[in-house]
């Protein structure tokens, strides 16, 4: 990632990270590959990665711990990243997984960055399934 175009910089040595760019599986891959256990990576919430779970979350930032957990199902990974915890559909209940991608989807439409969606889903769905 910055090898080569920065002298003396190695991830390795991070326990910080800010990640503000859009995501894709190589670049959580590399990250994941070079941080060193409990280094932090720090990203937003127009910049999200299916791929790990948030550690923490202060809307708008969310912070993971190296090493990243996988999510166990979509449900877990919308939960932890939209953080609804009623349903708007359905009174004294949760949100289903169907209404956080709504939720999320509009969020995004909302910032203009509606076309990440679809990638997070495929992504998210190619990691865990359809669960």
């Amino acid at each position: 990632m910055l090898a080569g175009r920065t002298k003396r910089v190695d991830l390795v040595e991070a326990t910080v990270v800010f990640y503000g760019l859009s995501t894709d599986k190589l670049t959580i891959d590399r990250l994941q590959r070079h941080l060193k256990k409990g280094a932090r990576l720090i990203y937003y919430y127009n910049c999200l990665f299916p791929e790990i779970l948030p550690d923490r979350v202060d809307l708008p930032f969310f912070v993971s711990v190296a090493p990243f957990r996988r999510p166990r199902s979509q449900l877990e990974w919308l939960t932890s990243v939209i953080r609804k915890r009623g349903s708007s559909l359905m009174k004294g209940k949760r949100p289903g997984r169907q209404e956080l991608w709504d939720e999320l989807s509009h969020d995004y439409d909302v910032n203009g960055v509606a076309e990440r969606i679809g990638d997070y889903e495929k992504r998210l769905k190619k990691i865990v399934g359809y669960t």
